[in-house]
């Protein structure tokens, strides 16, 4: 109890009824501000960003690791294909593109959320 009356976001812990269950305890959100709004918003823009440059960084450690690969094939006999490369880099970047739009489309959720 002590730690919901100390919380900064102004909350006030009802008292159980007798009829009710006494270990319940009540406690009214109240309704988000337009300023507690926007301040989600730019944190899920943010977290759009951040997951966006760690899909690039899972991109680019990819595409060196098919670049060795393929060095590796000139100067010594591998046994990887040049079109089984190509697979592999076209289907990493297909997850990518896949991932980039996922991430999207959770934070158009997110916002259309916090419009209501």
């Amino acid at each position: 109890m002590a730690a919901i009356l100390a919380s900064p976001h102004s909350l006030v812990a009802t008292a159980p009824d007798a009829t009710n269950n006494p270990l319940l305890l009540r406690v009214p959100i109240p309704p988000p501000t337009a300023e507690s709004r926007a301040h989600a918003a730019a944190d899920a823009k943010r977290s759009l960003e951040r997951a966006e440059l760690e899909i690039r960084a899972v991109r680019a450690a990819a595409q060196k690791k098919f670049r060795k690969m393929e060095l590796q094939k000139m100067s010594v006999v591998v046994a990887v294909r040049k079109d089984e490369l190509w697979k592999a880099h076209e289907g990493m970047e297909k997850i990518v593109r896949e991932g980039v739009e996922e991430a999207k489309r959770i934070l158009e959720g997110a916002l259309k959320g916090l419009e209501r």
